[in-house]
């Protein structure tokens, strides 16, 4: 019966498998806001089930075997690997999303010898060159990095609008920050980019001119980077949003240029104190906002912002040594008097504090668990909401008991 279907039904079948699902992916690090990139994250999965299909009987190959071209996974990608997945039948113009290496690396942590995984330089934009129709790009790992490459032999790649620069498990297989600064001028019509971590950050980038792109979001997690200036020279209208996680220089200079365009800032770095300094108050659109630090001084402007619909805090892990054999580590939470302070901006006349809100929204990881959370000040929390017919989520209190408001 499976071998007498249509094609156009078989070929539907395996594009629903590869459908981009943003509800399966929803975690608050690392860097996955559904605006940030419109690609899976987890490429493994779909890659999986399609050749599933292709192996289903004769008539199922091919469509299968095409939309799992569309979206292309490769641990390794070398130009024979390359041409085996996308010569036959002019397949390169099939590729939509392209995805190389492997997220967090196991290899490079376990493997006793060399890890293989990535892609050299020149034989990504050989690749890309051919691939006319590549629109989504992700890559975690690099090979030959030492190779000396001629960007300029390169017209430039129009058709690719979303960038991801995966976090590299070894730090020696990191693009260095020209690379990158070279690789940014190939991509035009770049649209959503998100930036995992660099080397060499010492170096100098005067000689190269900024990025022609319009970014509409970008996310940076590398603790390093501060070329924002240079990354954003034409994008302080157009952004509208901005993720920064885990980073040392905060880019609050930049902050400011874009703050005025900006419908989304998720700001996992630093003091909420610094945000007060000068941003929140230009931020006359912002719609959702998550932060991790809830430092409320009374001079603190963040109830004033007009637009914002959605607040997002965000609990960290910070202590890596379970304290039980096996456990998973404890989670960071926010202290009694930080949200004895948000719900008092919460009981204010809706005129004077939020005036917009919808959704207050505690988010964690799930790499962690949470031990004697401050119970009396969340429900208290929790019914300034409802009193203000404001939504609150806290997600975790359904996976685990220890997080219960009737404890």
């Amino acid at each position: 019966m499976m071998d007498r279907l249509p094609y156009d039904v078989v070929y539907r079948i395996s594009e629903e498998l590869a459908a981009y699902t943003p509800e399966a992916r929803r975690e608050l690090f690392p860097l996955n806001h559904p605006s940030l990139l419109h690609m899976p994250t987890h490429a493994q999965r779909p890659h999986a089930y399609l050749r599933a299909c292709a192996l289903v009987c004769q008539s199922w190959s091919i469509p299968a075997s095409t939309v799992n071209v569309r979206h292309l996974y490769l641990r390794r990608a070398t130009a024979e690997t390359l041409a085996n997945a996308v010569s036959r039948d002019d397949r390169y113009l099939h590729v939509q999303s392209l995805q190389i290496g492997r997220k967090f690396c196991l290899d490079c942590n376990t493997s006793r010898t060399s890890c293989t995984n990535g892609v050299s330089v020149t034989t990504l934009l050989d690749t890309l060159a051919k691939c006319t129709n590549v629109r989504h790009l992700a890559l975690h790992e690099w090979l030959d990095l030492g190779a000396s490459v001629d960007y300029s032999a390169y017209a430039g790649f129009s058709s690719i609008t979303t960038f991801r620069l995966g976090p590299s498990s070894d730090r020696s297989r990191s693009l260095d920050l020209r690379s990158f600064c070279h690789l940014l001028q190939l991509l035009p019509s770049l649209k959503h980019l998100a930036v995992g971590d660099l080397c060499k950050m010492d170096e100098s980038i005067v000689d190269i001119p900024s990025p022609p792109f319009v970014l509409v979001s970008l996310a940076v997690s590398d603790a390093y980077f501060s070329s924002y200036g240079w990354l954003l020279a034409h994008s302080t209208h157009s952004l509208r949003t901005f993720w920064v996680n885990n980073i040392y220089g905060e880019p609050i200079a930049s902050l400011k240029l874009v703050a005025p365009s900006l419908r989304t800032l998720y700001y996992l770095t630093g003091r909420l104190t610094k945000l007060d300094d000068g941003i929140l108050d230009r931020c006359a659109q912002l719609q959702e906002l998550c932060i991790d630090d809830l430092t409320i001084t009374h001079t603190s402007t963040i109830h004033t912002l007009p637009s914002l619909r959605k607040l997002v805090l965000g609990v960290t892990s910070c202590n890596a040594d379970p304290a039980e054999e096996g456990a998973l580590p404890p989670l960071h939470f926010f202290n009694e008097f930080e949200l004895e302070r948000l719900t008092d901006v919460l009981v204010r006349l809706r005129e004077e504090a939020f005036p917009k809100l919808e959704i207050l929204a505690i988010e964690t990881t799930r790499h962690g668990s949470m031990s004697y959370p401050p119970l009396l000040e969340l429900k208290a929390l929790r019914a300034a909401c409802d009193a203000r017919g404001v939504s609150s989520t806290f997600r975790a209190c359904k996976r685990r008991k220890t997080i219960t408001y009737s404890q």
